[in-house]
């Protein structure tokens, strides 16, 4: 009986090992599907306007453009899963391999030239990426958030100041539109600022979805619905601050 009851832990514990590594596996995978489409959508916009300086043809800058945008807005769905499958910081380091990916990109396709410093840089990112996705954090399976809650303590009070600052920045940014500032050079910090918060905001709300039970519906659990939300409506916030 003993020797049943610690087979039957062991094969519990193998069985546990490989599914947290097939989510790992997965998670890698698609956070690097996520940097290949983002990347290959930007140098395909870039390339565009580029094209459209040289009067050609109108219908094929468009349809390059129109290519781009459509490969940048696939690209959110992997990053999204990613995000609930592996810890952030694997995330936020293959996002940052995405510099790699566009820079070879615009030295194949745009033309741009690699000098050594720029081959050297490459060489380095590349190298702490793979060293973080070799010996990164693995995400534990047995973590799950309370009910109606963030899984992290202090994601409440994040959330409730970077939500303030962001609003503060968009008003600052469209302070042209609505006409009740004419603030100068100073403000022009607010577009990068407001993108980079907006996507760090969608990036908290996709971390802590990875910590929430999974529901018995598409409707079981609001607080799943109102994250998948929040998610949706940032992503559109930081594709419509990218086309500005």
């Amino acid at each position: 009986v003993v020797q049943r009851q610690d087979h039957r832990m062991l094969t519990s514990c193998l069985g546990m090992e490989l599914q947290s590594s097939g989510r790992h596996i997965l998670g890698v995978f698609l956070a690097l599907l996520n940097v290949a489409l983002s990347s290959t959508g930007f140098v395909l916009q870039r390339k565009a306007h580029l094209e459209q300086e040289e009067d050609n043809p109108r219908f094929w800058n468009r349809a390059l453009w129109a290519t781009g945008v459509l490969l940048y807005v696939l690209a959110a769905l992997p990053d999204v899963i990613a995000y609930t499958l592996i810890p952030q910081v694997l995330c936020t380091t293959v996002a940052c391999f995405r510099l790699v990916v566009v820079t070879a990109l615009a030295h194949l396709c745009l033309g741009e030239h690699i000098a050594l410093r720029e081959v050297f840089g490459i060489g380095m990112c590349t190298l702490g990426t793979s060293l973080c996705l070799a010996f990164g954090p693995r995400r534990s399976a047995s973590g799950h958030a309370p009910e109606g809650d963030f899984y992290h303590e202090k994601a409440e009070i994040y959330v409730l100041l970077a939500s303030c600052l962001l609003l503060l920045l968009l008003l600052v940014e469209h302070r042209k539109q609505l006409g009740f500032c004419r603030l100068g050079s100073p403000c022009s910090f607010a577009l990068p600022l407001v993108t980079g918060l907006a996507y760090a905001l969608q990036k908290v709300f996709n971390t802590e979805l990875g910590f929430s039970p999974t529901p018995n519906g598409p409707f079981a659990d609001p607080k799943v619905m109102v994250f998948v939300a929040v998610i949706a409506l940032l992503g559109l916030l930081d594709f419509y601050l990218n086309l500005r």
